[in-house]
């Protein structure tokens, strides 16, 4: 296939940046918040990950301690500089790098919690018995971290390359007689990565044969991604399987200009605000794409614009990258079907518990109620995991939707 030229971008990165510090006070504070969060924060928390198991296992002087954590420190401040520099800069050769760096970086991030633990229970233990642990107990300790960070790596990577498919099947009233099949995927991320995965994510939809493709945001997350690299997605097409897609934060980042020319090479429709009707065999059902909003003020705006265009009788299923506004569809009594991503269910243990404080409907299927209105909402887990190739929270997932005629 032929590379299409490389646009940089005047809708990604730069011109989210632009305006997010174009506020001095506040693009000051940011910034300054941003630079400490990166070059400082990020690099101690890895250094200590890789330094408090060491501690633990073998007897070292205050300088060879000292020595291990900031040369950890510094380390882990080089290759995690790689990936901002990577999203600041167009370089598709740190892109490439960025792909192993990132696995790199998740070895320590799996002992950091563990390590953390450790230093809470010694510190009880002492306020408890007057004396620290013994140095028998502090080996276990540095040995079981170790041990536990072993198999969580195993357990993440292998879960990270991997893809699983699930299936619902829904009744409607709205069809006819037949049943239509329609492949859910979202949060591809290529990107953060450049492997073979979205190959075999392609081909288990083929398999499944269903009558459409729906992608609910972040294909792509970065703009040094070529449009080679989607080069799966042309299978779709040459068996005339269409496919829809909204865009989600990584999209934009990347450039939502750059992207769009991307998804119309490979006959990805994206449905960016605005109502589609689809005929499949005998029957027509209807997508609604609306855009990533951070906000459900601005995602019921965007609805109230186009819910003249939806019509009431006709199956419809909403299309939106976040798990938000579904109080707004429900009440409308338009939507029957609302597909979302972005939440990854955490990807990594422990963000699997933090991520719901955020997104109540941070992942599976959801039936939202008012009055006598009533629809479904799904929030997938992603089809591939974002940034290192790892997930210790939910798997990677193809999803297919049978929506069957209940009459």
């Amino acid at each position: 296939m032929t590379e299409l030229p490389h646009i940089k971008s005047n809708s990604g990165r730069y011109a989210l940046m632009k305006q997010k510090y174009s506020n001095k006070n506040k693009g000051r504070v940011s910034v300054v918040s941003s630079f400490i969060f990166f070059s400082f924060i990020i690099p101690l928390a890895f250094g200590y990950a890789v330094w408090r198991p060491m501690t633990l296992l073998w007897t070292l002087t205050v300088k060879q301690s000292n020595h291990i954590f900031w040369m950890s420190s510094c380390c882990c401040w080089i290759l995690f500089n790689v990936k901002v520099f990577e999203e600041l800069i167009y370089s598709r050769k740190l892109l490439l790098v960025s792909n192993i760096v990132l696995d790199i970086c998740m070895i320590p991030t799996t002992i950091l919690p563990f390590a953390l633990s450790y230093d809470i229970f010694q510190i009880m233990y002492k306020l408890i018995f007057g004396h620290p642990l013994l140095f028998k107990t502090k080996k276990i300790w540095g040995f079981c971290i170790l041990t536990i960070s072993f198999i969580l790596n195993n357990i993440g990577f292998y879960r990270g390359t991997h893809i699983s498919t699930t299936h619902y099947t829904i009744k409607t009233k709205k069809l006819k007689h037949s049943k239509i099949r329609i492949a859910h995927i979202s949060d591809i991320h290529i990107g953060s990565r450049l492997d073979k995965l979205p190959q075999k994510m392609v081909n288990k939809i083929i398999e499944e044969n269903p009558d459409l493709v729906v992608i609910t945001g972040d294909l792509i997350d970065s703009h040094n991604v070529i449009s080679t690299d989607l080069s799966s997605f042309s299978a779709f097409k040459e068996r005339n399987i269409p496919i829809y897609y909204t865009i989600g934060n990584h999209d934009i980042m990347a450039g939502e200009e750059y992207v769009s020319s991307i998804l119309q090479y490979y006959g990805i429709i994206y449905l960016k605000n605005q109502v589609t009707q689809i005929v499949i065999g005998d029957e027509i059902i209807q997508l609604v794409g609306i855009d990533d909003v951070q906000s459900v003020t601005k995602y019921n705006e965007i609805f109230d614009s186009i819910t003249s265009s939806i019509h009431n009788n006709i199956y419809t299923i909403l299309l939106h990258h976040r798990p938000q506004g579904y109080k707004t569809s429900v009440q409308s009594g338009q939507i029957d079907l609302q597909l979302a991503g972005h939440t990854h269910d955490g990807q990594v243990f422990p963000f699997n518990y933090i991520v719901p404080l955020f997104h109540s409907k941070s992942y599976g299927m959801y039936h939202i109620k008012d009055s006598s209105n009533e629809l479904v909402l799904y929030t997938h887990p992603g089809s591939c995991a974002w940034g290192p190739h790892f997930r210790t929270a939910a798997k990677n997932l193809i999803t297919i939707f049978s929506i069957e005629s209940s009459n």
